[in-house]
């Protein structure tokens, strides 16, 4: 590939009246040998437009944080090996 080029997906992972929830998947080539990847995600409260965070939707943050790792280990061979940290 040569030049600059930016491509990118959006897939909406939730739309209803309480919730909108989207990620975009992006590759940009800037002149290297390797594409700039990323993922971004967005959620929004529909009826007051408000960016919503996890503390928004997640009361009890050490369970939450239990459970996805422990999802994530029953999956860990779907996706390599993944070392996980604890984000105060």
């Amino acid at each position: 590939m040569t030049g600059l080029s930016i491509e990118g997906n959006i897939t909406f992972t939730r739309a209803d009246s309480l919730v909108l929830s989207y990620y975009m998947d992006t590759n940009e080539w800037l002149g290297g040998a390797h594409p700039y990847s990323f993922k971004e995600t967005c959620n929004y409260d529909v009826k007051t437009g408000k960016d919503l965070k996890l503390s928004d939707v997640v009361s009890d943050y050490d369970t939450f944080y239990k459970e996805v790792c422990a999802k994530l280990e029953e999956r860990k061979d779907e996706y390599g090996f993944m070392r996980i940290i604890r984000i105060p």
